[in-house]
């Protein structure tokens, strides 16, 4: 004790002092120190060893359970979290599913069933002109050929998830334009704007093209 533990020697000036390593599977984990009065007997000396030695293989063994005890409750810690975090991972992932599907039947209400309601709407009046102006039927008929295929167009789009490209690519303006192109009445846009975000520009987009479509439809 003299050459490795000078210092606790220092602590006890003028007493027997004894130490024993508080280990466990060889791993040193403290030592115990006792100190006793120069005289002091009431202890055999040769229990005294033992005690000593067998104290200190006891709080070796409570200090490596509570080191165990404690690395359990950090990794318990860690399970919470990480079962919080994929809690919030699939919340996260419903939500996102939930708002993709709400997207789509707002498109698919917005873009291709109003599509489909507008060539009904020019069907029905295609019957009505058969009898009394069968060149302009020939003429509905061609616009509806056309519509058909841009509501195929659109269908295939939303199957991708994308805007249509015309939106996409040069904005309001062109998109709204190549919309009252196909719709049911006479329609002209007059618009002057720059870009946005694409989320502006779809919601500005389809409401526009409901209020097209719902003005064919009722408008007669």
């Amino acid at each position: 004790m003299q050459v490795w533990l000078p210092g606790v020697l220092a602590e006890h000036e003028n007493r027997v002092v004894r130490v024993a390593p508080m280990a466990h599977s060889g791993e040193l984990l403290g030592l115990l120190v006792c100190a006793r009065a120069e005289g002091d007997n009431r202890v055999h000396r040769g229990r005294r060893a033992g005690l000593l030695t067998e104290l200190a293989r006891q709080v070796g063994l409570g200090l490596h359970n509570s080191r165990l005890d404690t690395a359990l409750q950090a990794s318990l810690d860690d399970l919470r979290v990480a079962n919080d975090q994929l809690s919030a991972s699939r919340a996260r992932i419903v939500a996102a599913a939930d708002q993709s599907r709400r997207k789509i039947e707002r498109d698919l209400h917005d873009g291709a069933q109003q599509h489909l309601v507008a060539l009904a709407v020019k069907l029905g009046l295609a019957r009505q002109m058969l009898e009394a102006d069968p060149a302009a039927v020939a003429t509905l008929l061609e616009e509806l050929r056309g519509d058909a295929q841009a509501t195929l167009t659109e269908l295939r789009e939303l199957a991708h998830g994308i805007y249509p490209p015309l939106l996409m690519d040069r904005g309001l303006p062109e998109a709204l334009r190549a919309a009252a192109n196909r719709a049911v009445l006479p329609t002209d846009v007059a618009a002057d704007v720059g870009r946005y975000d694409s989320e502006v520009e779809a919601a500005v987009y389809f409401c526009c093209l409901e209020a097209m479509q719902n003005a064919g439809k009722y408008a007669g």
